[in-house]
């Protein structure tokens, strides 16, 4: 049997109470009309046993109590059901959210990881990166592809010229000076090497004289021989003197000519002698 609660139960109660008051009240008047000579009726009728019917009332009470309580119990089954899907469906929709959220973190995450790995990557490469380039700017070479750096071969032709080096002892110069300076030369240059660009040197400086004379306005008679000029040439002077002495000649000449410097203004010009024999 299934177990009812309180209410049910007085309700119960409230309902067995309402028959047997029913059920005195039809006892009284059977019995008066019994007391007032019906008894033929009374007698011919059969009746049915109180307790019986009273069993069957409160019986059926009780199935109705039982009845509307579970529809009750169905309905709020069935809205907390109702309820329980919107909460479902609002849960899946912030999990996809979640989701969405969490992809977007880890994308973010990875990029960041990358990005640190990088920077380690790069701070473990600084410190190499770095002694090399210390390693480059202490050391210096003569050559590139087999052919003498511009500036070596000024070097060369200023120790030569200048300093008045010996061209043997050129390489040993250059060599005992990086030295003290903390530079570490990788290759050298001989003696050949030495002359070759001595030579090349002066070439480039009768180049030079040739271009001043043009552009001072002079015209040579004559290009292999340099030094033979008319005597009418604008911007150029040339004086010469001569004498003997034991019967040996001497001469002398000297050359001078207006030319732009090459360090400042090429519109102020300035004067330069020529090289003279």
């Amino acid at each position: 049997m299934v177990a009812r609660s309180k209410a049910q139960r007085a309700q119960a109660r409230a309902a067995m109470i309402k028959i047997n008051s029913g059920n005195k009240e039809n006892v009284g008047s059977s019995s008066g009309r019994f007391s007032d000579g019906n008894t033929s009726d009374s007698r011919n009728k059969p009746s049915e046993p109180p307790s019986a019917l009273r069993t069957e009332r409160v019986r059926v009470l009780e199935y109705k109590c039982l009845l509307h309580n579970t529809h009750h119990k169905l309905t709020r089954a069935e809205n907390a059901k109702g309820n329980l899907r919107a909460q479902t469906k609002e849960a899946q929709s912030d999990t996809e959210a979640s989701r969405a959220k969490l992809g977007c973190v880890e994308r973010v995450l990875a990029t960041l990881q990358r990005a640190k790995n990088t920077l380690q990557m790069r701070d473990s490469r600084a410190s190499q990166k770095l002694e090399a380039a210390v390693e480059r700017s202490q050391t210096h070479v003569l050559k590139v592809k087999g052919v003498f750096k511009e500036e070596v071969q000024e070097m060369t032709r200023d120790l030569t010229s200048i300093c008045r080096v010996p061209l043997a002892r050129v390489n040993s110069v250059i060599h005992v000076v990086a030295r003290g300076l903390g530079i570490i030369v990788e290759d050298s240059i001989d003696k050949h090497s030495a002359s070759r660009i001595t030579l090349e040197g002066q070439v480039a400086a009768d180049m030079q004289l040739v271009n001043e004379i043009h552009t001072a306005g002079g015209k040579p008679c004559l290009s292999v021989i340099i030094y033979i000029f008319l005597m009418d040439i604008a911007g150029l002077t040339i004086s010469g003197d001569g004498t003997t002495d034991k019967h040996l000649n001497y001469e002398f000449k000297h050359g001078l000519l207006i030319t732009p410097t090459y360090s400042s203004d090429p519109n102020a010009p300035i004067m330069n002698t020529v090289p003279t024999q």
